[in-house]
């Protein structure tokens, strides 16, 4: 037990680092892009990243999520996913090149065509790399993710600054996105210590296959109905409002990528070793869930209060109707940690027949607000995707409380006073830039003194009150620095 608490602790530290330069990295990247190129252009490649995320699904397969729970993989494993996940992407690079001339008619814009056929090419050369992050997290070695991640960001970045500075507009978009792909691809083949061998066996294959079907269902349904939105904007509105829509998403999600996901893909290895204790499992999800809460929730909640400077200072004018949807769906964004450690729960006990079920019953459920939600227009839509969410948290927790008997009560309980704290200060927060807006104060000093004072409010009530995720975060600043 001592041994997996340290290598989760330099685990939690290296993708913690990781997260933290790639996440400022690409929120650099796409502030310049923003300032440079139009909302058509970033329109036109959400539409297709809508495409790329389905096809990441197949590919993947949620094979190598099986190999991460399994006890002792082999070269055999690895190579046999690795020959699966290689044939697919050809098979799917293939089927999208076919297909651009189909997508380019249904939402009207000709440029889409040549796009989708050159930009799919990162299906292939995704495949080149996953494999190989697989083995990296397996291990739990994000040291060595980071220091071949990092320069392939960067890297993918500055080309598309340049391709933007040059005028080239959807296309630098599409030259950052291929070539951070293909750099990062060729960096995991020269430097890594491990080759797939031209291996592949079937039962081996049947094997992983068994566990990551259901979850390449649930992917897949998780993923078009997620994306449910830009593909309706962008028919039945424009590809205007889709980039709007995408850059208050997008925007929602930097926070959680930067800390959520660095305990989620620690937490999954590290679940998955303790997938037998069922005690332990609880307590270490609820004690992690109220740290990431605990640092989520005022930051979306009080830049959501500052919303409108924000957009304005950040990305420029033209921004500004973005605002209104990223105030919304920063509610959304904090549930998600929650929906996503309750889903790690079903997947480290094996349970992918029950995460199937649930995708399936959650999209119902989407379907239905989203036809009730269409005719308000997107912000209906988006208010939709809220309610959504919220009905979504009660369906994930209901079998946590079965397998580890953390119920969705259990976890309220926990969640809230963090929830509505985050929440309160919120409203603080907008007072006082409502009144630094009537004194004719700068975007930059609104931002600046209502997230800072928010924050320090914030902390300070959370010590008067007792909450235990600030001794926590002690506690892990402490074993971080060591």
């Amino acid at each position: 037990m001592e041994s997996l608490k340290i290598r989760s602790i330099n685990a939690v530290k290296w993708t913690s680092i990781n997260q933290f330069f790639i996440q400022v990295t690409s929120i650099s990247i796409a502030i310049i892009l923003s300032r440079i190129l139009s909302p058509k252009d970033f329109g036109i490649i959400a539409l297709i990243t809508v495409f790329i995320n389905i096809g990441t699904i197949l590919m993947e397969s949620g094979l190598g999520l099986s190999i991460i729970r399994m006890d002792n993989p082999t070269d055999l494993d690895y190579s046999t996913v690795f020959i699966y996940n290689f044939s697919i992407s050809i098979l799917l690079y293939i089927l999208c090149f076919f297909s651009a001339p189909l997508i380019s008619s249904f939402y009207k814009i000709p440029i889409l065509t040549t796009v989708i056929q050159i930009y799919c090419l990162i299906f292939v050369f995704n495949s080149l790399s996953s494999i190989f992050l697989t083995r990296l997290s397996k291990s739990m070695d994000f040291k060595t993710d980071f220091y071949y991640t990092f320069p392939a960001v960067l890297f993918g970045g500055l080309v598309g600054i340049i391709m933007a500075l040059l005028n080239f507009g959807v296309w630098s978009l599409v030259g950052s996105g291929l070539s951070q792909s293909l750099i990062l691809a060729l960096i995991l083949w020269f430097n890594g210590n491990w080759r797939p061998k031209l291996k592949f066996d079937f039962f081996v294959f049947k094997h992983h296959f068994k566990f990551g079907n259901k979850l390449l269902l649930s992917g897949l349904l998780d993923t078009i109905f997620n994306n449910i939105y830009t593909i309706l904007i962008g028919k039945y509105f424009n590809y205007i409002l889709v980039a709007q829509y995408n850059r208050a998403e997008s925007l929602k999600q930097y926070p959680i990528n930067g800390l959520a996901s660095v305990l989620n893909k620690v937490t999954y290895p590290m679940f998955s070793e303790l997938k037998n204790n069922n005690l332990e499992l609880r307590n270490i999800y609820a004690r992690l869930m109220k740290i990431v809460l605990f640092i989520i929730a005022p930051i979306l909640l009080i830049i959501s209060a500052l919303s409108n400077p924000f957009f304005a200072f950040v990305f420029s004018e033209k921004w500004i109707p973005a605002a209104e949807y990223f105030k919304i769906l920063c509610w959304s964004g904090i549930l998600y940690p929650i929906h996503s450690y309750n889903l790690n729960i079903l997947k480290v006990k094996g349970r992918s027949d029950l995460f199937l079920r649930l995708e399936i019953f959650k999209k119902v459920i989407l379907v239905i607000i989203l036809i009730i939600s269409f005719q308000w227009g997107i912000k209906g839509i988006v208010i939709g995707s809220v309610i959504t969410s919220v009905i979504a948290f009660f369906v994930n927790s209901y079998y946590s409380g079965i397998l580890i008997g953390y119920n969705f009560l259990d976890q309220i309980k926990d969640f809230l006073p963090i929830i509505s704290l985050a929440w309160f200060i919120s409203l603080i927060v907008n007072q006082i830039d409502n009144y630094l807006f009537q004194l004719n104060f700068s975007d930059f000093i609104r931002l600046f003194l209502g997230f800072t004072g928010g924050i320090m409010i914030y902390l300070f009530l959370a010590k008067l009150l007792h909450f235990e995720s600030v001794n926590e975060i002690k506690k892990l600043w402490r074993n971080f620095k060591k």
